[in-house]
């Protein structure tokens, strides 16, 4: 999805009849433009070491992906404070 935020996918999913992952397709479309509808479950994980080891999500990108699904799908269900 970004340099430092992976998705991996099961190519098959839609193959062998999982149903289409709204949420993901939501989320990757905040970040990719024309991305596709995936089917199944999706892993979100944080960005590769130099020697191929994946890191896991930092609670801050965590924290961000949901906002940012949160923000997508319900606007005025986070609270935001508002500078005047």
């Amino acid at each position: 999805m970004t340099s430092q935020i992976l998705m991996w996918v099961d190519e098959d999913a839609g193959v062998i009849g999982n149903r289409a992952n709204r949420a993901a397709y939501s989320l990757t479309r905040l970040y990719i433009h024309g991305a596709l509808p995936y089917c199944g479950d999706v892993v979100f994980a944080g960005s590769t070491t130099a020697n191929g080891d994946l890191r896991g999500l930092s609670a801050d990108q965590a924290s961000a992906l949901v906002e940012a699904y949160l923000d997508h799908v319900a606007p005025d269900l986070i609270p935001r404070q508002f500078v005047h």
